[in-house]
């Protein structure tokens, strides 16, 4: 056969672009052992994708993988700010379902509303609360930027100290 590397022929013939100092020998195993990778992969997906199709008594494994596809780029599209409506539309592709926001109805129960305040009322206290053991963020760094100014303060200090210090020097 063409791909039969057992019997390996004496002469191996160059093309314009190969490289006459490679070993072409050694070229032509790799990419034999690069073709039996890819062979068994495809091996792999195939029966996966068998079991799969049996799994779900499905008759064409590549129609489920499409369908999930399909399935993975509405999600995406949905994922966005605007939930797919100003993304490109791509050719044959379905009309997404979004998820419709619902509100709730001006005229009603006051009690409901009532009830509804008092909870958001009770979030915002537990809030409070818990926020009352953190640490003041403004104070923090307040006190941070007080000791690096006292810091830069200091060295200019001792850094004009140190130019007279030489300037004297120098006149002497």
């Amino acid at each position: 056969g063409v791909n039969n590397d057992d019997q390996e022929p004496w002469l191996i013939e160059l093309g314009g672009n190969d490289n006459p100092m490679e070993d072409q020998y050694s070229k032509r195993r790799e990419e034999k052992k690069e073709r039996v990778e890819k062979n068994k992969r495809r091996q792999q997906r195939n029966l996966e994708e068998a079991t799969v199709a049996e799994n779900k008594k499905s008759a064409n494994p590549r129609d489920m993988r499409k369908q999930e596809i399909q399935k993975r780029l509405a999600q995406t599209k949905l994922s966005t700010a605007s939930m797919g409506k100003f993304d490109a539309k791509l050719e044959g592709e379905p009309k997404l379902k979004s998820a419709k926001r619902k509100h709730t109805p001006n005229v009603g129960d006051t009690g409901e509303e009532k009830e509804r305040a008092k909870r958001l009322l009770q979030q915002v206290n537990r809030a409070d609360e818990s926020s009352k053991n953190l640490v003041n963020i403004r104070k923090a760094q307040r006190n941070i930027n007080n000791e690096n100014a006292k810091k830069s303060k200091a060295q200019r200090s001792t850094n004009n100290e140190n130019a007279k210090k030489n300037k004297a020097r120098g006149k002497k």
